[in-house]
C-alpha cells in the first residue's frame, strides 16, 4: 500500500460527506419532506433538522435556520426561484464525484484526472455556498441589529439536535417541552 492511499481514501470520504451535507442544504432550502413532530413546527429559533458534523465554529447554514419566519420564507422562495441553477450545480457535483470515483477505481491511478474531478467538485460546492452567502447577506441587510444579534446567539446556543449547548436545566429541551434523549441528559 502506497503512503498516499490513506490520504486518498480520507479525501474521498470527505468529498462524499460534503456532497451529503450539500444535499441536506438543498433539502432544507427547497422545503423537502419534514419529519419533525407537529409541536416542533415553528420554534422560530433557527433549529436545524439535520445532523451537522461541523458543530464547532461558524456555519452559514445555522444563520439560515435562525432567520425569522418571514425572512426564512423569503430565503426558501429565492431558492425555489433559482432551483434550475442549484440543480445544475448539483449535477456538476455528482458528475465530478463520479469522475473522481472512476479515477480511483481505475487499474492505473490517473492523479491528474482525480485532481481535476476534485477541483470541479470544489468549484460547484463553492458556487452553492456563495449563492447561500449572497442570499443571507441580502436578507440580513433588511433586518435590524437586534434581530441579527438574536440570530447569531441562536446559532451559538444550538447543537445539531436542537438542544441548547449550555443549559441549566439538564432534563429539558429547547423550550422545556421536550424530554431528554432516551439515554438521559446530554453531557456538555
Amino acid at each position: 500500500m502506497k503512503p498516499s492511499t490513506p490520504w486518498i481514501a480520507a479525501l474521498l470520504v470527505s468529498v462524499l460527506a460534503n456532497g451529503v451535507l450539500a444535499g441536506f442544504l438543498l433539502h432544507r432550502t427547497t422545503e423537502g419532506p419534514d419529519w419533525r413532530q407537529a409541536e416542533d413546527e415553528d420554534r422560530g429559533r433557527g433549529e436545524r433538522r439535520h445532523h451537522d458534523s461541523r458543530r464547532a465554529g461558524f456555519d452559514m447554514r445555522d444563520m439560515l435556520f435562525a432567520l425569522p419566519g418571514e425572512a426564512r420564507e423569503e430565503a426558501r422562495q429565492r431558492a425555489r426561484d433559482n432551483i434550475d441553477e442549484i440543480r445544475a450545480l448539483f449535477a456538476q457535483s455528482r458528475q465530478a464525484r463520479e469522475d473522481f470515483e472512476t479515477a480511483v477505481r481505475a487499474e492505473t491511478f490517473d492523479r491528474d484526472a482525480a485532481a481535476d474531478a476534485l477541483e470541479r467538485l470544489r468549484a460547484s460546492r463553492e458556487a452553492l455556498e456563495l449563492g447561500l452567502q449572497d442570499v443571507m447577506l441580502d436578507l440580513m441587510s433588511e433586518l435590524d441589529a437586534e434581530t441579527r444579534t438574536g440570530m447569531l446567539e441562536a446559532t451559538r446556543e444550538r447543537d445539531g439536535n436542537g438542544y441548547r449547548r449550555h443549559r441549566d436545566d439538564r432534563g429539558e429541551g429547547p423550550q422545556g417541552d421536550r424530554p431528554p434523549p432516551p439515554d438521559g441528559p446530554r453531557p456538555d
